[in-house]
């Protein structure tokens, strides 16, 4: 389950409660982390454009994204489209395993919006086939 950043929870009372708009990315960027980035988005990403890595961009639309569902107590949402990073060509994380995603409104710095553990931490070494999300599986719940 993904967690709501600080910025967003923040954009989100504004809006509502407020006269601030918040206009909303056209894609979003999902990254990866060693460790919980934190509602803050803290310093936990691998480096962007060292040994292949680069967040993924995915569009904000109908077709990349399920539509809202019940979980428990909890609404939720799931990517519809695979989302798979590019092929290592060095160790990601200096052979440190990656234990966290998150979702920024860019492709690099930007505001993080939500963040999640993964289920099970990985290592990526040189030549690893490249992480990846299968459809449904990169959950995230409002609850």
């Amino acid at each position: 389950m993904a967690g709501k950043s600080d910025y967003l929870e923040t954009a989100f009372l504004n809006h509502v409660f407020r006269n601030t708009a918040f206009a909303k990315p056209s894609a979003v960027y999902i990254s990866l982390h060693t460790a919980d980035p934190g509602d803050a988005g803290a310093a936990t990403e691998l480096t962007i454009g060292a040994n292949g890595y680069t967040r993924v961009a995915v569009t904000v639309a109908d077709a990349s994204w399920t539509a809202p569902s019940a979980s428990g107590a909890d609404m939720q949402i799931a990517n519809a489209v695979a989302i798979a990073f590019g092929t290592p060509t060095g160790d990601w994380a200096s052979g440190n395993p990656i234990t966290h995603f998150g979702v920024w409104s860019a492709a690099s710095g930007g505001n993080l919006l939500y963040s999640g553990a993964l289920g099970t931490p990985r290592t990526v070494l040189n030549g690893d086939n490249p992480p990846s999300f299968a459809i449904g599986a990169l959950t995230i719940k409002e609850g």
